[in-house]
């Protein structure tokens, strides 16, 4: 029995100083990134307005007019048992507008990044029309029967037509799209890579020392 709790302590250290190496790269990432214009070479950040050049989406509890939206529905039964979620998601091509440019992203063609957005939750008594049609979308005319006998409860998080993003650009390429500065999601990758590295290392500590008795 020591033997295998001492074994999980060890994976579990070596996946928080896995994942404490990836968000201590991505704080060095966005820490050496300078301001500049979108064709500028290296990396550089620049900031802009969002233009839904391709037409806007709705977003489905807030009714934002977005370019790209994820709506998490989570329902368990009035007894608080048999807990399940479903995620929405849907994006359109859009285009920042800087001092200098108009830079086109197309989520959907190339790897683009978009992160910092806020999260909001939502209470459901009633599913709004918007909703039930995604679930129609998803389970047919079964989609107007899934939050039958459950509490419902909504996530949702989108990039609104009109934000003001800032946008990493390498080489004339936009790699990632943030409604926070790039410093700023430095910082907090720092503060959990370190906090990462803290916690893996005292459980390896641990483990090594249960090993040893």
């Amino acid at each position: 029995m020591l033997s295998l709790l001492t074994q999980g302590l060890f994976g579990v250290a070596l996946l928080l100083l896995l994942g404490a190496v990836v968000e201590l790269r991505t704080a060095w990432r966005f820490g050496r990134v300078r301001p500049g214009r979108a064709s500028d070479p290296g990396s550089v950040a620049v900031e802009g307005t969002v233009d839904a050049d391709d037409g806007v989406v709705l977003a489905p509890l807030s009714n934002t007019p977005c370019v790209q939206f994820s709506c998490v529905l989570v329902r368990c039964r009035l007894d608080h048992s048999g807990r399940s979620a479903l995620l929405f998601t849907e994006q359109r091509p859009f285009v920042v507008t800087t001092n200098d440019a108009r830079v086109r992203i197309d989520v959907t063609a190339g790897p683009v990044v978009v992160t910092g957005l806020d999260a909001m939750e939502y209470p459901l008594q009633f599913l709004p029309q918007s909703v039930l049609g995604l679930l129609v979308q998803r389970f047919g005319h079964m989609g107007h029967i899934w939050a039958e006998d459950y509490v419902v409860s909504g996530r949702e998080s989108c990039l609104a037509a009109g934000a003001r993003v800032h946008a990493l650009v390498h080489d004339g390429v936009v790699l990632t799209v943030s409604t926070k500065p790039m410093q700023a999601l430095g910082r907090a990758a720092l503060v959990r890579g370190l906090q990462a590295v803290g916690v893996g290392v005292t459980l390896a500590v641990a483990a090594w020392w249960l090993r040893s008795l």
